[in-house]
């Protein structure tokens, strides 16, 4: 079930330039700070009109009373509620389809990257450089603060992504993405992965149909919460998941199948 903060506003159907989506889970100590940050920030560096609509996944410490509670405020914000965790892809693609910006960004809520990214990364999808800008832990220019376990896990699973699909993205991954509207609808409707290739999946199909990708540098500070460490499960779920993406588009055709208007294109 999805829960609409705002569902019975009629403000819910005006037009924004940018929606800005933050799927969180069980962030009620830090969910106020993410959700002023972020509008403030927007408010001092953003031109143009935009909302924030926040997913608490199935968050069962108050997030959502937390940040539901900032509504009254906060004309900008939108929260909404998915009472059984589900997974960041399904979290995301519910929610897109409250939202109604020419641009939309991916920006998770746990405050690892703030939002002053925001306004660079949108500005180069409005001057049309390109049709999605993803934010990367690898690129030469970030800043990150991050444990060695998990350097190692992003490099080779994206190692693993570069020999499965040509996907010519150093981190697919990283808490920020923002997109050109027209991309999203297009590709997340084909999607099937809801956890940890979720990201991957939208940018393989999103490179399949031509659409151009920019990588843009981080700064990001590691949060203790999550420990050092990823589970072997979650490890072992990423790889089948994306070795099914691989299944999907090149086995089966599925995805060809799934979008007959437009064709996916060979690897370079």
């Amino acid at each position: 079930m999805l829960v609409d903060s705002r569902e019975l506003d009629p403000t819910n159907n005006r037009k924004v330039a940018l929606s800005v989506l933050m799927p969180c889970r069980d962030e009620a100590t830090i969910v106020e700070r993410s959700i002023t940050d972020t509008i403030n920030t927007l408010r001092r560096w953003y031109r143009g009109s935009f909302e924030i609509v926040l997913i608490d996944d199935g968050s069962t410490d108050g997030t959502y009373q937390r940040a539901q509670a900032l509504t009254d405020g906060l004309p900008e914000l939108r929260v909404l509620r998915i009472s059984t965790n589900g997974g960041k892809g399904n979290a995301l693609r519910r929610a897109f389809e409250q939202t109604s910006g020419s641009v939309v960004c991916f920006l998770d809520g746990d405050l690892e990257i703030e939002a002053n990214h925001i306004t660079p990364y949108v500005r180069l999808l409005e001057a049309q450089f390109a049709d999605i800008v993803v934010g990367s832990k690898r690129h030469p220019q970030s800043q990150i603060d991050y444990p060695w376990e998990r350097r190692v896990l992003s490099a080779a699973y994206q190692l693993f992504v570069r020999a499965l699909f040509g996907l010519k993205v150093r981190d697919t991954q990283a808490g920020i993405k923002a997109f050109r509207r027209e991309v999203l609808e297009q590709v997340l409707p084909l999607g099937l992965v809801k956890r940890y290739a979720f990201d991957a999946e939208l940018l393989v199909l999103s490179h399949k149909l031509g659409y151009r990708i920019i990588e843009m540098p981080i700064q990001m500070k590691f949060r203790e919460k999550y420990g050092s460490g990823v589970s072997l499960k979650a490890i072992h779920q990423m790889f089948l998941d994306t070795l099914g993406v691989f299944y999907r588009l090149h086995v089966t055709r599925y995805y060809d199948a799934a979008n007959p208007a437009k064709t996916l294109v060979p690897d370079e």
